[in-house]
């Protein structure tokens, strides 16, 4: 007591101080009991053995139960079964030990419905020290739960999906640090999952190129495409180059920036391969076919030569009065053969041409009636040996059509020689002409050995031929009705055959666009079969002698005088003195070659209007044109046909000794 102070006064003050502690400590215990009741989690207290001795109104809301329900029960009243007793065990023995205790737990409400709440379990100490109850929180964390369960869900239904597609799948960051692969990305690096993830993609696979294909995407958020891409390995050289189709595309945060990228591939490693080993044999294919047509071009060259000096030999003694039958047997058999000879010779070139597309058809209005009659004449010599009699039906009307004349020509002779070839001597042909609708029709058929029904759809194709006779009286190599279903295609047209099988003959019909409103063509004037006008001066060069000179005999007799010369430089010093109308020049000359002859004929003004006409084994189309090319006015193949010849010659023959003549032709 102070001094001074009386003690009743002292006695009264003390009550009046004790009074205002009780009505803070009242205070301040509502102040506690209003933030517990107003809590939004579920609070409850318990004493030592789980018997409930206080609850929040949140707990009776989470739970379902009054307050009067539960105060006095033990919390095992919502207890779910879904934890294992050793979960308990674990709990009680951690709050009895005066440690707090927190985790999820499955609970049962009063209705029966399951919910997760989050609990947190806090022992309360007596002024002894010794734990007394315990007050639990609890926040209702169910649909937490299952948006993390659905989360999970969909996590798991992606890398199911991820991991069984073919591709291969990476997810990194901003900085190309793997977030995540798929099993078949893992499977394809070398590396395991756990070795990538975390780690920054070009530590992995170092690659400059790549990289900035990376950050082109990353920084301005452009996807990336590629197709069969080269990579190598680094940590696995033995793969060699693989190569894979590529998509790198942004992920964006919501703001639009890039948050990290995906990075799918394909390997397309074997296909790649395939292919570019398919491309390797299509150069090789090339490039052997290429030179299977120089090897052809050169053996048609070097087979015409000698072809020649023979046929214009056999011409020759041709026009020479004979009285033996034998002998001039003899001489028409060696000029037949030989221009068989020369026919299959241009079938096995043109064959290739055309089945490649190298043929450029001369089209022009004709009359087919007229092409038909000058492929009977040309097909006559066969048919007649054979001893075939052959009927023809022709409209007597022009039936005209936009075509190749030498070109279809060559279809009709080789439709007429196969039935020829492929019928017994004595036998029978047909061929009939005829429109119908906008469209001409060709017919040639015969009573010869027939075809296979087996054979029909392969009867076109390169080398198919019907069976032979042991004699090989048929001959030919195969390419003729080939040549006949390329050319026809080429015209627009179409071709089939038709057979009732062995011994039941054959039909073959051709079918050319031959539209009516095609107006009429002009008149074609016909071949010269022997010259009746002036001659003309002609130089001829050809390092073949025996060719040259059978070619010279045969245009003498036919009025025009030839000067002969067997080289380029012996071609160029005769022109000084024979100021020739014609030259008649070879290509493939030793030294100088034809080219070169004609570049320095055609650098002179004063021959620069010298008919000038190429007489050469070269055939092929690049050949005409490069003869065009070097100032050739025309282009003949050996052995030549003279009646193309004198064509030629006829045009400048009014000319005849004037060297402007030969431009006007």
């Amino acid at each position: 007591m102070p001094k001074g102070v009386d003690s009743e006064t002292w006695r009264k003050v003390d009550q009046e101080a004790v009074a205002a502690c009780e009505r803070h400590l009242e205070a301040h215990h509502h102040l506690h009991s209003a933030a517990l009741l107003a809590a939004a989690n579920a609070i409850v207290f318990t004493d030592l053995q789980g018997r409930i001795l206080w609850v929040n109104p949140a707990f009776t809301t989470l739970t379902g139960y009054t307050a009067e329900e539960v105060l006095g029960q033990n919390t095992r009243m919502l207890r779910s079964g879904k934890q294992d007793p050793a979960f308990y065990r674990e709990l009680w023995a951690t709050i009895l030990a005066g440690q707090v205790w927190h985790g999820e737990i499955i609970n049962r409400r009063k209705d029966g419905s399951l919910y997760t709440e989050e609990m947190t379990v806090t022992p309360v100490r007596d002024g002894k020290g010794e734990v007394a109850y315990f007050i639990a929180i609890k926040q209702d964390v169910t649909r937490r739960k299952e948006a993390e369960e659905a989360l999970l869900r969909q996590q798991r239904v992606l890398d199911a999906i991820s991991d069984n597609i073919l591709a291969h799948v990476a997810y990194l960051d901003r900085d190309f640090n793997i977030v995540h692969v798929n099993a078949t990305y893992a499977q394809g690096s070398g590396y395991r999952a756990e070795e990538l993830v975390g780690r920054n993609h070009f530590d992995l696979f170092p690659n400059e190129e790549n990289q900035r294909i990376f950050e082109r995407v990353r920084d301005t958020g452009e996807p990336y495409i590629a197709r069969a891409k080269p990579f190598e390995y680094g940590n696995q050289p033995e793969r060699g180059t693989t190569y894979w189709d590529w998509w790198l595309r942004p992920i964006r945060s919501p703001e639009g920036e890039t948050e990290g990228m995906v990075l799918s591939l394909v390997d397309v490693t074997p296909t790649e391969r395939a292919r570019r080993e398919v491309e390797r044999l299509n150069a090789e294919l090339r490039a052997a076919d290429q030179r299977k047509d120089e090897f052809l071009a050169m053996l048609g060259h070097e087979l015409r030569n000698p072809l020649a000096a023979v046929l214009n030999a056999a011409r020759l003694l041709q026009l020479q009065e004979t009285t033996d039958p034998a002998g001039r047997r003899a001489v028409e058999a060696i000029a037949r053969q030989t221009q068989h000879m020369a026919k299959l010779l241009d079938d096995l070139l043109d064959v290739s041409r055309v089945t490649h597309g190298k043929i450029a058809l001369q089209k022009e209005r004709v009359d087919f009636g007229r092409v038909v009659a000058q492929a009977v004449q040309a097909s006559s010599p066969l048919i007649e040996e054979r001893r075939h009699e052959l009927s023809i039906a022709v409209p007597p009307e022009p039936l005209w059509l936009e075509a190749d004349p030498d070109r279809l020509q060559q279809v009709i002779s080789n439709l007429l020689t196969n039935a020829a070839k492929y019928t017994a001597p004595g036998g029978q042909i047909w061929l009939s002409l005829a429109r119908e609708g906008e469209d001409a029709v060709l017919r040639v058929r015969d009573n010869g050995v027939g075809i296979a029904l087996e054979l029909l759809p392969r009867i076109f194709d390169l080398f198919v031929q019907a069976e032979r006779t042991p004699d090989r009286a048929q001959g030919g190599m195969g390419i003729g009705l080939t040549m006949v279903r390329d050319l026809v295609q080429a015209h627009g047209g179409s071709v089939v055959a038709h057979s009732d099988g062995p011994g039941r003959g054959s039909e073959f019909v051709v079918r050319l666009p031959a539209p009516t409103a095609l107006a009429a063509a002009q008149p074609v004037n016909d071949l010269i079969q022997q010259a009746n006008h002036p001659g003309c001066r002609i130089l001829l060069v050809d390092d073949n002698a025996d060719a040259g000179e059978m070619l010279a005999a045969l245009l003498e007799m036919d009025g025009h005088e030839v000067v002969m010369a067997q080289s380029g430089p012996a071609a160029l010093a005769r022109l000084a003195d024979t100021s020739p109308d014609v030259i008649l020049l070879d290509i493939g000359l030793p030294g100088m070659d034809g080219y070169e002859v004609a570049r320095h004929i055609r650098g002179r003004a004063d021959l620069r209007d010298v008919l000038l006409v190429a007489v050469t084994g070269y055939g092929q189309a690049h050949d005409r044109q490069r003869t065009a090319r070097a100032g050739f006015d025309h282009h003949l193949t050996k052995p030549v046909d003279l009646a193309h010849l004198r064509q030629i010659l006829s045009q400048v023959a009014e000319c005849s000794r004037r060297p402007s003549c030969a431009g006007t032709a």
